[in-house]
């Protein structure tokens, strides 16, 4: 969806049309192709500038990126999400790369614009052959039909808590009809969901090694929530983390970890891969 030279009469004139069409037909979402990569700024500013005037509210969403970051005022300014990689599939390395453009984008999320780290590729995934996605992922068109998602369990599990506490957009990418059990569990977990919907200054504090560390706090409330992920380590690795030297009470400890009580810092087993979501309140 680009090609038109908006130094032109009459170009945002053709998006205002466009724009129009849509809203007869009772659209609410709009997922603009091919204009994050290259950037398509003066066509990106003339589909928003349509949106504005239309008088039934819609959705912009830009697709698919990278978005170059130093256009992220632009982007914010104009579009309520884009994507911040290029096609997300279920392979780890894939998965990994997406902690650094979570981090990078993370200073741009907020009400109305937000950064978006693709869909969700959980559960049944490719009901149908599909040469481009196998292409992307280097593997047979055969291989990847109608299979389940290839990630493991604990790498499923960072993705939904990297997802929820970047506050990615959540958009479900696999067949619900054949969902799988830990797929509809990561999907309907209430407290997961609650840190994408309602949380602030959500950033990371911690890169070492292959750990990453993410803070979150509830919009209200004495709740901090955390989400620490082990990266490419082969075993199983114990993690601590301290908040006493933060100016932290000492708090209640609940998620995917024993639940009890601490005063310094946090002990928890993350399996290669995997991620730990903790919740941590204040005690008075």
């Amino acid at each position: 969806m680009y090609g038109v030279d908006t130094t032109r009469p009459g170009a945002q004139e053709y998006y205002d049309s466009l724009v129009a069409l849509y809203a007869e037909w009772g659209v609410d979402y709009v997922k603009a192709d091919d204009m994050s990569r290259p950037y398509h700024e003066g066509e990106i500013t003339a589909l928003s500038e349509a949106i504005r005037k239309s008088p039934r509210p819609m959705v912009l969403s830009l697709s698919p990126g990278a978005t170059p970051i130093e256009k992220a005022e632009h982007v914010k300014a104009h579009a309520n999400l884009w994507r911040i990689s290029p096609d997300f599939w279920d392979l780890w390395r894939l998965l990994d790369r997406q902690f650094e453009l979570c981090r990078q984008w993370s200073p741009h999320a907020g009400p109305g614009h937000w950064p978006d780290a693709d869909m969700l590729p959980l559960g049944k995934l490719r009901i149908s052959p599909d040469d481009y996605v196998a292409e992307q992922m280097g593997l047979t068109t055969k291989e990847i039909t109608s299979e389940y998602s290839r990630f493991t369990g604990p790498e499923k599990v960072t993705l939904m808590t990297l997802w929820s506490i970047f506050r990615s957009p959540l958009m479900m990418g696999g067949h619900l009809p054949e969902n799988d059990d830990l797929t509809l569990r990561l999907l309907t977990n209430a407290e997961v969901l609650a840190v994408n919907q309602a949380s602030t200054r959500n950033r990371e504090v911690l890169a070492e090694g292959k750990a990453v560390a993410w803070p979150r706090r509830r919009t209200a409330g004495p709740t901090w929530r955390s989400s620490t992920a082990a990266r490419r380590w082969p075993p199983s690795r114990c993690l601590s983390r301290g908040w006493a030297s933060r100016g932290r009470p000492g708090c209640a400890i609940s998620g995917s970890a024993p639940r009890g009580e601490a005063t310094r810092a946090v002990r928890a087993d993350v399996e290669p891969h995997g991620a730990v979501l903790l919740k941590l309140t204040a005690q008075r």
